[in-house]
């Protein structure tokens, strides 16, 4: 049985104890918790050295934000695990989970396939497209040196080749309704979570 997110985030919270209980002994409003949970990184700091001050050992700004959110991040990778799509031509559709690892380095495989062969750093009569199955392991042995040369020599952070890559990818993908904002662009917590995935795949293909 499917359950909500809120169903879910409350369950957890009711099984998991609040970070922090302690303090409220020192600090009945909760103001440390206001600036825990503020956007700004400053007042988090403080947050972190009032709760060290008191006893709380750890990052108290961190633990607060498993605790308020871990419950949204399990229900987020539980949709991208399930989700579902129809791909392929119309002759020959047919379903595919597109966000577990292993099918994002799929498309990541052939996304760095055809660079790799528009650049000419491979022959594009002998690497066609889709790759002949014995020349797989060298495909896999050119991406691999071509993403470490892109962090080496290029400057370029595992996470900045997981964004560019995935919002191109992502461009050609028809997402259900549910993971856009209005503007079209996917919603943080979901982008989030998707980039996650692209750079454990990208750090898979690399050998790192």
């Amino acid at each position: 049985m499917k359950i909500t997110r809120r169903q879910l985030r409350k369950l957890i919270q009711e099984i998991t104890i609040k970070p922090g209980g302690d303090l409220y002994d020192y600090d009945p409003e909760g103001k440390i918790e206001v600036l825990a949970t503020s956007d700004s990184e400053e007042d988090r700091n403080m947050a972190d050295a009032l709760a060290d001050t008191f006893g709380y050992e750890g990052s108290y700004s961190s633990d607060l934000d498993h605790y308020y959110n871990e419950p949204v991040r399990i229900m987020i990778q539980q949709e991208l695990d399930d989700l579902s799509v129809m791909v392929g031509p119309p002759e020959g559709r047919y379903e595919r989970k597109i966000f577990t690892v292993e099918e994002i380095k799929k498309d990541l495989t052939d996304y760095l396939h055809f660079e790799l062969l528009t650049s000419s750093v491979l022959d594009p009569m002998k690497f066609t497209h889709p790759i002949p199955p014995e020349l797989k392991s060298e495909l896999l042995d050119a991406i691999k040196i071509s993403l470490q040369s892109a962090m080496s020599q290029g400057g370029m952070s595992l996470d900045q080749i997981a964004e560019e890559t995935m919002d191109y990818l992502l461009g050609m993908q028809e997402l259900p309704e549910k993971f856009y904002e209005e503007d079209y662009s996917i919603k943080d917590d979901y982008a989030k979570e998707i980039k996650r995935r692209y750079t454990v795949a990208l750090r898979n293909l690399a050998g790192l």
